[in-house]
């Protein structure tokens, strides 16, 4: 169904943890009112990634995708 919420958005992904902190802090600079974010370590890659805390839905990330996007953020949406 289209109302599953499987899916994160991801802004970025960092060798170095302190280069995704310095990224995360420089968004929440840019725009406090979009969704909020934190660092996940992804194991399989080594990759420090900044994705949204909550899931969405398909519709609901792209269009949360496209806001980033229009701050010249890049954006992918996740399926976790």
């Amino acid at each position: 169904s289209n109302d599953i919420k499987n899916y994160k958005i991801q802004v970025g992904a960092f060798s170095k943890l302190s280069n995704a902190d310095r990224f995360l802090k420089d968004i929440k600079n840019i725009n406090s009112e979009l969704e909020n974010l934190s660092i996940e370590e992804d194991y399989a890659t080594g990759l420090f990634k900044v994705l949204s805390i909550k899931h969405f839905n398909k519709e609901r990330a792209k269009k949360i995708c496209k806001d980033y996007k229009d701050i010249n953020i890049n954006c992918i949406i996740s399926l976790i």
